[in-house]
């Protein structure tokens, strides 16, 4: 007869139950710490695990990717029913450097501008002359 041996070290920190509580909180994109809060492990030990735990991590990314496509599912239905508000919404989120309005940009570096500009040299009149700065 052999006999069992028994289990040495210490217990194992993510359990079924602490895996089940982070991947539940994540998939609704709660952040690292949140997840780390309720499911009463710490940070550094979700980092390590991580690291080192190729399933860990495997699960721990499917969940932060849950959010991420069911908004994108979201979106996909609303605009295939001719949602172009959220169509256009999400292009310029998602490539904002062809369909952001560049417009409102540079209407507000030029307000922030001017003010410094009065600031230093006086709000000019409508005479051309300039107003709060004294010869």
């Amino acid at each position: 007869m052999s006999k069992k041996k028994k289990a040495t070290g210490r217990p194992k920190v993510i359990t079924p139950d602490v895996m089940e509580k982070l991947v539940n909180v994540l998939r609704f994109d709660a952040t690292d710490a949140e997840a780390c809060r309720h499911a009463g492990i710490s940070e550094a030990v979700f980092y390590l695990h991580l690291r080192e735990d190729p399933v860990f991590r495997k699960k721990i990314r499917e969940a932060q990717n849950f959010s991420f496509i069911l908004m994108k599912q979201t979106v996909a239905k609303a605009v295939a029913k001719g949602d172009g508000k959220l169509a256009l919404k999400w292009l310029k989120a998602r490539q904002r450097d062809r369909y952001y309005e560049k417009s409102m940009q540079i209407d507000e570096k030029k307000n922030a501008f001017e003010g410094v500009f009065n600031s230093l040299f006086g709000t000019p009149k409508e005479d051309g002359t300039e107003d709060g700065i004294d010869d």
